[in-house]
């Protein structure tokens, strides 16, 4: 699957957003593993990719090979109202295309690094109820001290820790200052004011620092997605162990394991990151000639790929 629509506003000249796998379960207990690349652009990648647009390229030519696509009709695509799965017309075609592209981001030599290459993966992320509690836990790409790279456990992002499961130790106070709401009945309208726009690792708790990231994200933050205030509402939609079930009607995963079909809260998210997807899209073809805005194609059909077996 392709995000190339989570990719930070000033980041596009440096990375297209991400390629990933992910891989679950198909009986109890449940787990899925996801691994997530880096896809590289510019100076950064191996392949030669030079900007979003050349990515893009690469992603949309895979619709080629559906039965009902009309090659000859710009941004056409098929009738996503149709309840059934896609037929192809080649098959094998369509798999040797989709390891091209794939084999640019998953390729062990995919990225440039200190004048040689090294794998693009960033992260490893899991979401598991081998035994209780459910826990979710990422895991990244360091180098250790002699330069070796390595994976280590590190913190769920914008996941706060086991100890604030009941809002102690200053989460609340936290939340207070640092997000901002342009309505307060809202939790859409809401976002955090630090620099970088997420929760930091550790916050000071009086004369106390303490984590706020957690290395493992607990389940039943029943205290976010239920508050009647718009900011803990905010948090529990941005955290994984808290928009799950109240928040967004999920019982353990965004896409099933067996089926591949969204969830309610996926299925939503879809149009949110189209709109994303294709503004980037346009604006890095704009700047290199590569898409004519000018015969009505503004992108409309494009398909973007069902993410995350994990939120």
């Amino acid at each position: 699957m392709n995000r190339l629509d989570i990719v930070k506003k000033g980041k596009t000249a440096v990375t297209a957003g991400e390629g990933r796998f992910v891989y679950g379960f198909t009986d109890f207990p449940q787990m899925t593993v996801i691994l997530e690349y880096n896809l590289p652009i510019g100076a950064s990648s191996n392949k030669g990719l030079a900007n979003i647009f050349a990515w893009t390229a690469q992603w949309r030519g895979l619709k080629t090979f559906l039965t009902d696509t009309k090659a000859a009709v710009r941004g056409t695509q098929p009738d996503q109202t149709v309840n059934a799965p896609l037929a192809f017309r080649d098959t094998a075609g369509y798999l040797q295309a989709l390891e091209n592209v794939t084999d640019l981001w998953a390729n062990r030599t995919a990225q440039k690094h200190a004048g040689g290459t090294q794998a693009a993966i960033s992260q490893i992320r899991t979401n598991e109820v081998l035994s209780s509690p459910w826990e979710l836990r990422e895991i990244i790409r360091a180098r250790d001290p002699s330069g070796v790279p390595t994976l280590i456990l590190s913190t769920v992002k914008n996941n706060p820790d086991q100890s604030f499961k009941s809002g102690g130790n200053g989460l609340t106070a936290w939340l207070e200052a640092n997000v901002v709401c342009t309505n307060a009945n809202d939790r859409n309208s809401c976002s955090y004011n630090t620099a970088n726009g997420q929760m930091p690792e550790k916050i000071t708790n009086g004369s106390a620092t303490v984590n706020l990231l957690g290395t493992s994200a607990p389940t039943n933050f029943s205290w976010f997605d239920r508050s009647p205030n718009a900011k803990h509402r905010f948090l529990a939609l941005n955290t994984c162990s808290g928009c799950h079930t109240t928040e967004t009607g999920t019982g353990f995963v965004h896409t099933n394991t067996i089926s591949g079909a969204p969830s309610a809260f996926l299925q939503a998210d879809l149009a949110t990151r189209l709109r994303n997807f294709k503004n980037l899209v346009c604006l890095s073809a704009a700047s290199t000639g590569g898409l004519d805005l000018t015969d009505g194609d503004n992108l409309s059909g494009l398909r973007v790929g069902v993410s995350g077996a994990t939120h």
